[in-house]
């Protein structure tokens, strides 16, 4: 085996051999052996620098000729040789080596630099990130496209104990001179020096950053920037200007005939009402078997109400409350949120809005004649009214009846712990009355 075109070395660092090596299997007459299908590989052997080869070190023969084509010396120097070893052939593989000629190159004692800094931010939440490149430049900082070296990236300021992600890419081959590392995440937050110090909350004077380095073989690691990462803010209690309101129950009583109950005074007229339910429960005193159940519920201003939208019984173990003394205790649901609001209110033609007008809400209601033992206090029948609004209290000027609440959260869904300032805001397209916020809108 002869190195039939001897490695000439780069003289323009960051870029491959000038002359690419090429080596030749000959036969005892001197004639290549074209027969020869075998695999030759290229290392340093002499190696004054340590410097690593880059680029396919292993080129399969054809007709007998090895030829590289995007060898490197990593970083540069003087009086390297190159050794070549390869089998005879595949029926007798001892092995082949030669070694090239001396010669020099200017190899990459070019740098890294950091062409585009790191913004990396959470997975669950990518928006700002910025994806990190790196370039492999010269000494006057151009770019050096030839450079192919895989860059790997690290953390170095971790001041949170966080890591990339499971599925985050941390080592990025160069293309074209460049490595961008486009799947970075973090799994934990890191925030910068709070502002707005003042007299009475003291400095804020933390420092919650990271960095990152940027490193590849025969290449000095580069820094970059701090940079932070915003934890998740999570609405833990949604904000509202609407309050629950629980009329105190009524009770309808009657025997065969039924009963009727009037539920008043819960509203005032004019109040914005966003929903109004009815609940019913029964007592006991006799519905536990077929034909035990209630005939009818009708609700004042709606009429009878659909059966689909009530359980009418009859419910195992639901007898002898008024024999036991169990009927405050003993009951069954009948309904549960009934859409009563068209029996409380009407909608205000001038605003579109639903408001109460002041009327009572009037409920009747009938059991099978089949029920007929113990009944409580004399009625065979005995419900529960029980009405709840959502009413808005949305008025000018005052503060919303529900505040929100926050969760600042890491990637990995445990808490950011760090003292962090969130400051609300109204959203231009879900503000049609083009309304102001007002109060504390910030807090820690």
């Amino acid at each position: 085996m002869v190195v039939s075109t001897q490695p000439v070395g780069n003289t323009i660092k960051g870029r491959m051999l000038e002359t690419q090596p090429m080596v030749t299997v000959l036969l005892d007459d001197g004639r290549p052996d074209v027969s020869n299908s075998g695999m030759v590989t290229a290392s340093l052997g002499v190696n004054p620098t340590a410097a690593a080869l880059s680029g396919h070190t292993e080129v399969r023969l054809y007709n007998g000729v090895a030829t590289f084509t995007d060898l490197a010396v990593y970083p540069g120097g003087q009086d390297f040789q190159m050794k070549f070893t390869a089998a005879s052939s595949a029926a007798a593989p001892e092995p082949l080596e030669v070694m090239s000629g001396r010669f020099s190159a200017a190899g990459q004692e070019a740098r890294l630099s950091i062409v585009t800094q790191p913004r990396i931010t959470l997975d669950a939440d990518r928006r700002g990130a910025v994806a990190p490149v790196v370039a492999v430049v010269d000494e006057a900082g151009r770019e050096l496209p030839m450079a192919t070296p895989t860059v790997h990236a690290s953390i170095t300021r971790n001041p949170n104990a966080g890591a990339f992600t499971p599925h985050s890419v941390a080592s990025v081959p160069a293309v074209g001179g460049r490595a961008t590392f486009g799947s970075l995440w973090m799994t934990r937050a890191a925030t910068a020096n709070e502002p707005g110090a003042t007299a009475e909350t003291g400095p804020r004077g933390y420092d919650e950053t990271y960095t990152l380095s940027f490193s590849a073989p025969g290449f000095a690691a580069v820094e970059s920037r701090q940079f932070d990462v915003s934890p998740l803010l999570r609405v833990t209690r949604q904000p509202s200007s609407d309050r629950i309101v629980s009329a105190p129950p009524v009770w309808c009583e009657g025997g065969g005939e039924g009963c009727a109950a009037v539920v008043s005074g819960y509203l005032r007229a004019g109040d914005v009402v966003r929903s109004a339910g009815l609940d019913i429960d029964v007592s006991c005193t006799d519905l536990d078997s077929p034909g035990e159940v209630v005939r009818f519920v009708e609700v004042g201003g709606l009429g009878v109400i659909p059966k689909s939208l009530y359980d009418e019984g009859p419910w195992e173990g639901c007898a002898f409350a008024g024999c036991r003394g169990e009927c405050d205790t003993n009951l069954r649901s009948v309904a549960r949120g009934i859409d009563v609001s068209h029996a409380v209110g009407m909608v205000d033609p001038r605003t579109g809005i639903f408001r109460a007008d002041g009327r009572d809400l009037s409920v009747r209601m009938a059991l099978n004649a089949s029920s007929n033992i113990c009944p409580c206090g004399g009625a065979q029948l005995r419900a529960r009214l029980t009405l709840r609004l959502t009413v808005s209290e949305a008025v000018q000027g005052a503060a919303l009846w529900v505040q929100p609440t926050l969760s600042l959260l890491n990637g990995d869904g445990t808490p950011y712990l760090q003292p962090t300032t969130v400051v609300a805001s109204m959203i231009d397209e879900a503000n049609p009355a083009a309304s102001e916020l007002g109060g504390g809108l910030e807090a820690v």
